[in-house]
C-alpha cells in the first residue's frame, strides 16, 4: 500500500510541477531550477532507500524527469553568461589591460582570458551533468554552446585584433595575404609582430586544450 501511495504521489507531484513551470516558464531562473532539482534528487534517494525497485517500479527519476523539458532555461542563461564573458575579454584586450606587452615578456604568451574561458566552460559542463535526468541528451546542447563560445573567442579576441596592413581588407585577410605572397620585407612593427605571435600562441593552446577535452 505504501509503495502504491508513493507512486501516486510522485505522479501527481510531477503533473503539478509541469503545469506550474509551463505556466511560469518566463519567470524560471536556472539557479532556482537547479536548487529544485537537487532537492528532488535527494527526496528520490530517500524513496529508493525506503522502497527498493520491485516489479519494475522504481522511484529513481520518478519526479526529476519533469525538469528535463525546462533545461533550456539553463542553456539560455549560460549562453548569456558566455557572451558577456567574451565582451569583457575583448574590452580588456582593447583597453590593453590584457594585451601582451613585448617589453615585459621575452616570448609570446597566451591571453590569460583563454584559461578563464576553459574554466568557465568546464563549470558549465559540470553543472549541466547534474541537471538533466538524461545527461547524454543535454550534453548535445551544451556542446553547441561550447562551440559557439570558442568560435566567438576566435572572432572577437583573435581576428578582431590582428593588425591591419592598411588596405580595406580585414586584419586576418591582410595577414594571410602577406603570408601567401611571401613578401620578404617586414610589414608589421615589432609590437604588431609580438601581438600576432601571442594570438597564435593562444590559438594553439586553445586547440590543444579542446582536443584534450574531447
Amino acid at each position: 500500500m505504501g509503495r502504491r501511495l508513493t507512486t501516486e504521489f510522485c505522479i501527481v507531484t510531477r503533473g503539478i510541477l509541469y503545469r506550474i513551470m509551463t505556466r511560469r516558464r518566463q519567470d524560471l531562473d536556472w539557479k532556482l531550477l537547479g536548487h529544485a532539482i537537487q532537492h528532488t534528487k535527494m527526496f528520490e534517494a530517500l524513496l529508493t532507500k525506503r522502497f527498493p525497485e520491485k516489479d519494475g517500479i522504481s522511484f529513481e527519476k520518478a519526479i526529476w524527469s519533469v525538469f528535463d523539458r525546462f533545461v533550456d532555461v539553463f542553456i539560455s542563461a549560460q549562453e548569456k553568461t558566455l557572451n558577456e564573458f567574451l565582451d569583457t575579454c575583448a574590452s580588456k584586450i582593447r583597453s590593453s589591460e590584457e594585451k601582451p606587452n613585448r617589453k615585459s615578456s621575452t616570448h609570446a604568451v597566451s591571453f590569460p582570458s583563454s584559461a578563464d574561458m576553459f574554466l568557465l566552460l568546464k563549470k558549465v559542463t559540470t553543472e549541466s551533468s547534474k541537471l538533466s535526468s538524461e545527461p547524454d541528451a543535454l550534453i548535445r546542447d551544451v556542446i553547441g554552446v561550447v562551440r559557439v563560445c570558442l568560435r566567438g573567442y576566435a572572432t572577437f579576441c583573435f581576428i578582431e585584433f590582428l593588425p591591419s596592413l592598411g588596405s580595406q581588407q580585414s586584419g586576418a585577410a591582410n595577414l594571410f595575404s602577406l603570408i601567401r605572397e611571401e613578401i620578404a620585407y617586414p610589414r608589421l612593427t615589432p609590437d604588431q609582430q609580438f601581438l600576432v605571435c601571442c594570438i597564435l600562441a593562444t590559438a594553439d593552446w586553445c586547440a590543444e586544450t579542446s582536443i584534450q577535452l574531447q
